[in-house]
């Protein structure tokens, strides 16, 4: 670390950055001069821009500020007498003074704009945040005493969903060494699912599906927490599920520490530092931000056995009547589950399943599940395993002849032969449509919005391109309101005749403008490897197999004319078109009597 007061509003510049081998942004921290730590990371790749813990809160000490829930509420804002909100807003007030000092602030920024440039928009705002030379509270001690332990406390879920979680409250974290992090070996341990291991036992026993183990720290106290998903006879003997926890922890306690486990958690954790994607831009300042308060082993050499190992065991795998079982409930639970969803949820699900070309319903699902038995489930397998089409596709650090050669054992093991790529051709042509769809999308959502929420006071609108295996393509329009689902259709089919009014007005330079938009889009680069990868795979999920498909939609891109959305408009969407297709999915509450409206004229050939 360098200290000493350099650029304006800079007092220390830290240099004890270390980075992943790959990682080529720019980064810079500091602290400023008010005692704000900042941390600046430039990316050109940068896009522009529960129930179970309540009653865990409110079972805890009651004058521990555990119990104090993150986010507010809007009682203050319908509170009507004014003395009483005035009360409140001088309590804001009081706690803003005490507390909101820049010497106990941590800020991460992440963007595309060099470090130069970040720093001229950011320090001098900062800056601006008063030092109240304060220290930041801190609580040790657990916010559970004895009288609040050794309690089980049971939620009834609106889900049909059988879950255990075990906490364990420890108190004053900062004791723990951070850097050989000792929580992860009992963490690396209840992950296990080799012979010996907790998930087996309970697997073995038909009682658990999962294990989830994690650890949470909050100021200086945490919690250890074991999650578990529970079969039926689980949640029935859960007291013996509990028991078999504590047997395998007191087995750990009572074992030495061994050094191969830490030493591979240690590698484990080196390998995700290495050879992390890049992670979402949201998500990596909140991270940086928390965490500012507070040789390399590679997988290459292996990866053919491992592939190798997949398919052996695909080959000789026997199906278990006791998973069989527990994998259905959970199927089933799921499908039920669907009603408890949120009404857009419920509208996309249908919406899917009925546009898709090999899709059920969630109630035609359900309505086989007496007559889905093993013996049955075991016929169709075998008949699938059978007949099963495979194609490989290998991206990433990997040769070519390599890929070849394990091409040819997997083919050896499968006695399979090779089958020449389908050419489809025709595909290409719904490019054209798919990219004119894109653009008409982007000039649709702002509109759609402002018009149907902001002037007509629905609760949401959203509208997305919709594309089906890479054929068929169409626009989707989502829509939340307390009117009736016949005015909203309405609304919607008036909402297409506006906008083709206002396209047909639109100056070139605004149309022009969209036009940059999608054809940046399509010229983006892949953030990551995945993000790479996941593209050239589409091509083989969906058949479609265009791996040039953005240098195509590029050059499409680049010839749309605003009379070639107007022509869409005019031979798929206004009502009466010649191709006009449509689809109306509608969810509605029967016991809410929805907002009467006055008689709508409806489109005769909707």
């Amino acid at each position: 670390v360098k200290t000493r007061t350099c650029c304006d509003g800079i007092l220390e510049t830290h240099r004890d950055i270390i980075k992943r081998p790959n990682d080529r942004r720019s980064i810079e921290c500091y602290t400023l001069t008010n005692g704000l730590k900042l941390l600046l990371i430039s990316d050109p790749s940068t896009a522009t821009a529960a129930a179970c813990l309540n009653v865990i809160m409110e079972n805890a000490n009651p004058i521990h500020p555990f119990t104090i829930f993150d986010g507010g509420n809007l009682e203050l804002f319908k509170i009507s007498n004014s003395t009483l909100k005035e009360e409140q807003i001088l309590k804001f007030f009081k706690f803003y003074e005490k507390y909101y000092s820049s010497n106990i602030m941590s800020v991460s920024v992440v963007s595309k704009e060099p470090i130069d440039k970040l720093k001229e928009m950011v320090i001098p705002l900062l800056n601006k945040i008063k030092n109240r030379n304060i220290s930041a509270p801190k609580w040790s001690e657990s916010p559970f005493k004895p009288q609040q332990l050794k309690k089980k406390i049971e939620i009834i879920s609106i889900e049909d969903k059988h879950q255990l979680l075990l906490l364990f409250p420890l108190s004053d974290t900062s004791k723990l060494n951070f850097k050989s992090k000792p929580w992860m070996y009992i963490t690396q341990l209840l992950n296990q699912t080799g012979d010996g291991s907790l998930s087996k036992y309970l697997k073995k026993k038909n009682m658990c599906t999962v294990i989830n183990p994690d650890f949470v720290i909050r100021s200086e106290f945490g919690f250890k927490e074991i999650e578990l998903k529970l079969t039926e006879k689980g949640i029935d003997r859960v007291n013996e599920v509990i028991e078999a926890i504590f047997q395998y922890i007191n087995m750990i306690k009572d074992s030495e520490i061994q050094r191969k486990i830490f030493d591979n958690i240690q590698n484990l954790m080196r390998n995700n530092f290495l050879f992390a994607e890049k992670a979402d831009a949201s998500d990596e300042v909140i991270h940086i931000s928390r965490l500012m308060q507070f040789n390399a082993y590679g997988y290459s050499d292996k990866l053919s056995q491992f592939v190798l190992r997949i398919i052996k065991e695909i080959s000789n795998f026997e199906f278990d009547e006791q998973s069989f079982n527990n994998i259905k409930r959970g199927y089933f639970k799921n499908l039920n589950n669907l009603k408890s969803k949120d009404a857009l949820s419920i509208a996309s699900t249908y919406t899917k399943a009925i546009l898709g070309s090999i899709n059920w319903i969630d109630d035609e699902q359900i309505a086989v599940e007496e007559k889905l038995s093993f013996n049955r489930f075991q016929i169709v397998m075998q008949n699938i395993f059978s007949k099963v089409f495979i194609e490989s596709f290998a991206y990433g650090n990997y040769e070519s002849k390599e890929v070849i050669k394990l091409a040819d054992k997997l083919a050896k093991k499968l006695k399979c032969r090779f089958l020449m790529l389908p050419s489809h051709h025709y595909a290409r042509s719904t490019i054209s449509a798919s990219v004119k769809l894109q653009m008409l999308v982007q000039l649709m959502s702002p509109r759609f919005y402002n018009v149907l929420v902001l002037t007509n006071q629905l609760v949401f609108a959203h509208t997305v391109l919709r594309k089906d295996e890479g054929y068929n393509v169409g626009i989707l329009f989502y829509i939340e309101s307390s009117n009736s689902t016949e005015y909203i259709d309405h609304r919607i089919e008036e909402f297409i005749k506006f906008f083709k009014a206002e396209l047909e007005a639109m100056k070139s330079e605004e149309f022009e403008d969209i036009q940059k938009k999608v054809l940046t889009a399509y010229k983006k680069t892949p953030e990551n490897l995945r993000s790479s990868a996941d593209r050239f795979s589409k091509e083989f999920r969906e058949g479609t197999y265009i791996f040039n498909r953005p240098d195509l939609s590029v050059s499409e891109a680049e010839k749309i004319t605003k009379q070639d959305l107007l022509q869409i408009l005019d031979d798929y969407m206004i009502c009466g078109a010649k191709y006009r297709a449509k689809l109306s999915v509608r969810v509605g509450d029967a016991q809410q009597k929805a907002k009467s409206v006055p008689a709508i004229k409806f489109c005769s050939e909707s």
